[in-house]
């Protein structure tokens, strides 16, 4: 039986609004960020056809809404710099005090957050998850430039690394403090974008001629 889809107005908290980021769970409920003149940026939470909008000052994305309904992203501080944050059970929670920058990529259904800071962006970006109010480095790289962007249930996590002479990436997957390089289909550049529970990869990679190519 064929797929079908219909297109249903989700509604708004406040008129005269932009957004810029939305993203949805795999329960149905469905989020995304709100901008209104004079007023502090919202996230606009949506399921079982309700609606309601939670204030976050300085929100600047957000990026992906788990099945437990806690939500991540990122803000900027009164500083301008970025710092992570995780909206759950009520409660917002802010992370990355201190660095320049903090960049947010994925939340899993533990309530565990992936992503990566740098104190100086020329001296590369460091790798961590944030659960119960702390941040915690992924060690067992070797590379200064890494690029966490996916994990799943079983904290496996991909992305990719800058390899030496660290002008080229490749795909990794870590787990458990161990990271293994997936190399590459020939070529010089890979990158893995997303893992699902199973631990089967998604990403890019070259072959020998320089192409970029789907992989699994």
């Amino acid at each position: 039986q064929a797929l079908t889809w219909t297109i249903t107005d989700m509604g708004v908290v406040e008129d005269d609004f932009t957004y810029v980021s939305m993203v949805v769970n795999n329960t149905g409920a469905a989020a995304y960020a709100q901008w209104t003149e004079g007023r502090d940026p919202k996230v606009v939470f949506h399921q079982n056809n309700t609606l309601y909008g939670v204030t976050i000052p300085g929100l600047d994305s957000i990026v992906k809404l788990n099945d437990n309904g806690c939500f991540t992203g990122y803000l900027l501080d009164q500083n301008g710099n970025m710092q992570g944050f995780l909206f759950c059970n009520n409660q917002l929670e802010t992370f990355g005090q201190g660095f320049e920058f903090t960049e947010v990529t994925d939340l899993n259904n533990n309530n565990v957050v992936l992503g990566s800071y740098t104190r100086n962006p020329d001296a590369g970006y460091v790798p961590f998850t944030y659960q119960n109010g702390i941040m915690t480095d992924l060690g067992g790289f070797t590379s200064p430039y890494i690029a966490p962007m996916a994990m799943n249930d079983k904290g496996m996590i991909v992305g990719s690394a800058a390899v030496p002479p660290y002008d080229m990436d490749n795909a990794f997957i870590y787990h458990k403090g161990q990271v293994s390089m997936l190399g590459t289909m020939g070529g010089e550049y890979s990158s893995a974008y997303d893992i699902n529970n199973s631990g089967v990869v998604i990403g890019t990679a070259d072959d020998a001629s320089g192409m970029s190519q789907a992989f699994i």
